[in-house]
């Protein structure tokens, strides 16, 4: 399957999101050790401040690639249930679910470790999906939902004109209909 570039602010978005994600579930993990003392604390500890910092930066950088993904579907003639996937909605969940939860006991901290492995699986299904749709042949047909070589930076579909934006029966009906009639009258003739 040929892989589709898509477009830069996509692709910081999403490289940054599992960046931000690994760091959450790489430190959750760590005090899930260290709360379950299967590792002894060296007594410097990441202050409450940044942990705090790291789970906002993660959300801002979910809700950004999310937007970015939606924008970049809707602009090609589809809805995000392209990219929908049940690993997002797991780590959403489980993200809830650690709200209620004590945040010094282990349990908390499996709990996000087990969100934060389930978004890293969850985007790259979504990626995934995102690249076959590109390139799959039977996307819905409508305006901008034909296969592009590679969106925009924006999410737009490229300005530069493809062989079937020539084609004015694709996109006209009224002069797909006097195509037809003339068609006719040649043929009649």
């Amino acid at each position: 399957m040929p892989q589709i570039l898509l477009p830069l602010r996509w692709r910081i978005a999403w490289w940054a999101l599992l960046l931000l994600t690994a760091a959450l579930g790489t430190r959750s993990l760590t005090k899930a050790a260290i709360a379950g003392d299967v590792l002894e604390s060296s007594g410097k500890q990441i202050p409450v401040v940044l942990s705090a910092a790291l789970a906002a930066a993660l959300v801002v950088t979910f809700v950004v690639w999310a937007r970015l993904t939606k924008s970049i579907v809707e602009a090609h003639g589809g809805t995000v249930a392209v990219v929908r996937n049940r690993a997002l909605s797991g780590a959403a969940v489980l993200v809830v679910v650690s709200l209620v939860l004590s945040s010094d006991t282990a349990a908390f901290h499996l709990v996000r470790v087990a969100a934060a492995a389930l978004l890293l699986v969850g985007v790259a299904v979504a990626r995934t999906r995102l690249q076959s749709w590109f390139t799959s042949a039977d996307r819905p047909v409508g305006a901008g939902a034909e296969p592009v070589a590679a969106p925009s930076w924006n999410g737009v579909p490229s300005p530069e004109p493809r062989p079937e934006d020539w084609d004015a029966g694709r996109w006209d009906p009224e002069i797909q209909a006097d195509i037809e009639r003339r068609r006719r009258r040649e043929s009649a003739e």
